[in-house]
């Protein structure tokens, strides 16, 4: 039970600290660009189920370090990460979710 928590608690941290990272760099380049630019920031996910809202919702509350879209992209997930993606979409028009057609289309119309 103890091993179970405890490896739940590490994937969520595992997860929120790749995002962050994501952020930062992408941050980095985005600040020498204008600011009327709008910033999207690209999660690819695939069977997270346990941990993806936890991890959007931090990085939703961490306003300080992003300022944009998060675009969710799917990865033939068969868990139910996407009901949970579509969902937290539904909450706040600041999560897009797209499968990597979708996505593949969004970028090339950039």
């Amino acid at each position: 039970m103890l091993e179970t928590f405890l490896m739940t608690v590490f994937c969520i941290l595992a997860v929120y600290g790749a995002v962050k990272f994501i952020f930062l760099v992408c941050s980095f380049f985005i600040n020498a660009q204008s600011k009327k630019i709008k910033r999207h920031t690209a999660i690819f996910l695939k069977n997270n189920e346990e941990e993806v809202e936890s991890a959007i919702r931090a990085i939703l509350l961490d306003q300080t370090e992003f300022r944009g879209d998060i675009i969710a992209v799917l990865k033939d997930s068969t868990d139910g990460t996407e009901e949970i993606l579509r969902r937290l979409s539904r909450e706040n028009e600041a999560i897009l979710v797209m499968t990597e057609e979708e996505y593949i289309d969004f970028i090339k119309g950039i």
